[in-house]
């Protein structure tokens, strides 16, 4: 891309890509710099109004960022244990963690993102019931579209529904391979009631 491409043209070719996540800026065959999803999001929703609504289940989100993901354990072990007899509870992210109604505007989901650093965001009813996840794909399909805004201005108009979950119970090897085959960064995990009870990252495999 040209430092002077419309932006709506480079959101295009993100959806357009699924996987592509940034994309390099050259002038006259010199590397200027890149674009990623944050920064189209950034210049949307720059100036916003800082998260209200967005919570951790069980209370109020902090303003200082998440904890950084405990390091490896030892290869082929964690905590004594072979990684073969492992659940997906031994490793998930159970704490802070951090989740948005459905009734959030598209502008306050970003500001979320953006601030965590994170590429999905889970959606939760008042009882903490998994209804979707928000990813920065779908905020830029829900703001941009050929320079013009769609009507989508809640979380509930642009989130997916259909979501792949696991279960603490699931055997680790099993969400590995999901991980692995669909290409996801994170999946939630809900107990038997389809509550939010933790989410598995790839830095939680690692």
């Amino acid at each position: 891309m040209l430092p002077t491409t419309n932006i709506s043209i480079v959101a295009h070719r993100m959806r357009v890509y699924g996987e592509l996540r940034l994309v390099p800026v050259v002038d006259k065959g010199i590397l200027v710099g890149v674009i990623t999803r944050s920064d189209l999001l950034r210049h949307r929703h720059s100036g916003g109004r800082l998260r209200r609504t967005a919570r951790r289940i069980g209370g109020v989100v902090p303003v200082a960022p998440l904890p950084e993901a405990m390091a490896p354990r030892g290869a082929g072990r964690i905590g004594g244990r072979p990684t073969s007899s492992l659940r997906v509870a031994d490793v998930m992210t159970d704490g802070g963690l951090v989740a948005i109604p459905p009734e959030l505007a598209l502008d306050e989901t970003a500001e979320v993102l953006l601030s965590y650093r994170f590429t999905a965001v889970p959606v939760v009813d008042d009882r903490d019931h998994l209804l979707g996840i928000v990813s920065e794909a779908d905020l830029m399909h829900g703001s941009l579209d050929g320079g013009r805004r769609l009507r989508a201005r809640t979380v509930s108009e642009v989130m997916t529904r259909d979501v792949e979950v696991v279960h603490p119970a699931d055997p680790l090897t099993d969400a590995e391979d999901l991980l692995s085959r669909r290409g996801f960064r994170v999946v939630p995990v809900v107990d038997d009631e389809d509550v939010l009870v933790g989410v598995l990252s790839r830095s939680d495999l690692l």
